[in-house]
């Protein structure tokens, strides 16, 4: 279970958001790259970088999570 804060749209950096990407919905942090928005797994090195061509919003915030612990 997540909590999103709709109410919280605007970029602060490395946070963790629920947002839309190329067609795609997503929870992911969000940092700063070289000037750019990048989107960022805590468990993938992998860093993709927004541009304008693509098909990006944040719709929220995320401001709780809870999950089971093994």
């Amino acid at each position: 279970m997540v909590l999103i804060d709709e109410g919280r749209r605007q970029f602060v950096k490395n946070k963790i958001y629920y947002l839309r990407y190329n067609g795609q919905m997503y929870i992911k942090r969000l940092v700063e790259r070289d000037g750019h928005l990048a989107i960022v797994a805590d468990n993938n090195p992998n860093v993709y970088l927004v541009s304008d061509a693509d098909d990006f919003e944040i719709i929220g915030r995320c401001i709780w999570a809870a999950r089971e612990l093994d």
